[in-house]
């Protein structure tokens, strides 16, 4: 049989887990990573920008990612990543609601891309 304070301890031990891991996720959502650029937008509402996560393992390489934030919120939205194997990428806001990312294609590992976030259209250009 089940004691009350053996659920209370189980329910404290999943609150702080849910805590830590909740936490966790904040942290990837909004600072993880090497800044390497950052645009912008021509009036301001979101900013485009890009950045790069390493894997700390020997063998691998890191990822590079394009990620878009809109107003106030610290959370952004991944819309371009890709293994980065030197391959550089550029942003360039062509509108307010139209943003390019130029990449070479050559040196970057099979990209995941979006092509509309909210109502911004995203352009990928092959360089």
């Amino acid at each position: 049989m089940v004691t009350p304070r053996a659920v209370r301890r189980c329910l404290w031990f999943l609150g702080v887990l849910g805590l830590v891991l909740g936490l966790a996720f904040l942290y990837r959502r909004t600072f993880a990573g090497h800044l390497l650029a950052s645009a912008p937008s021509p009036g301001g509402r979101c900013a485009a920008e890009v950045r790069t996560y390493g894997l700390t393992s020997a063998t691998d390489t890191e990822v590079i990612a394009v990620r878009l934030r809109c107003g106030r919120s610290p959370l952004r939205h991944e819309v371009f990543s890709g293994l980065d194997y030197g391959s550089g990428v550029s942003l360039h806001w062509a509108s307010e609601r139209e943003l390019e990312i130029h990449y070479r294609r050559d040196r970057l590992g099979p990209p995941y891309r979006e092509t509309t976030w909210r109502d911004i259209s995203i352009r990928y250009i092959l360089e």
